[in-house]
């Protein structure tokens, strides 16, 4: 480790910032001390456990700061670069990932994960048109050809590799897969 310590600061819902300091004080170390290790854990791929349950609704945020050694910071200076956001927000996403056991969606994944929800809302509209001519005619067989079923079978099955994909990505990027 570096003797040069540089902070970092990062703004958390009080919620968190509360079980943040009652993990503190269970493990008997500062907060700083706790959030460093957060980080060390993250950066050397040391298992964090005793996740922290989420509330329903986060209403207000609390800053808190923390001194890293100087190679610390770097690393976190990168990896928010890699991601195309602050350290700060990187730092926050990743005390919020550890605790809560569960990945932080950046805004790309955000995105995808919108687009997943419209290709769902489209299938959903192709099986009310496949409902809608089968109660048009309700004995006649040459309605819908097996081709439309494996196209439908085949668009909920890209959908769901690409979900999948898409939540293993992001439980990896922050240290959970």
């Amino acid at each position: 480790m570096s003797d040069v310590m540089v902070a970092i600061q990062t703004a958390v819902d009080a919620e968190i910032r509360q079980k943040f300091i009652i993990l503190a004080s269970k493990k008997g170390v500062t907060e700083a001390a706790l959030y460093r290790q957060i980080l060390l854990a993250h950066l050397g791929d040391e298992p964090i456990s005793t996740p922290v349950q989420e509330p329903v609704q986060v209403q207000d945020y609390k800053r808190l700061s923390v001194y890293l050694p100087l190679f610390l910071h770097r690393a976190v200076a990168a990896r928010a670069k890699s991601n195309g956001i602050k350290s700060s927000t990187w730092a926050a996403n990743l005390i919020q990932s550890n605790l809560t056991q569960r990945p932080v969606m950046l805004h790309n994944e955000i995105g995808a994960l919108n687009s997943s929800n419209r290709e769902l809302a489209a299938i959903g509209r192709n099986i009310n048109q496949i409902a809608k001519a089968l109660n048009e005619r309700p004995g006649d067989v040459n309605v819908l050809n097996r081709s439309y079923f494996d196209a439908l079978l085949m668009a909920i099955g890209k959908n769901r590799n690409a979900i999948s994909s898409l939540l293993r990505s992001s439980q990896r990027a922050w240290g959970e897969g």
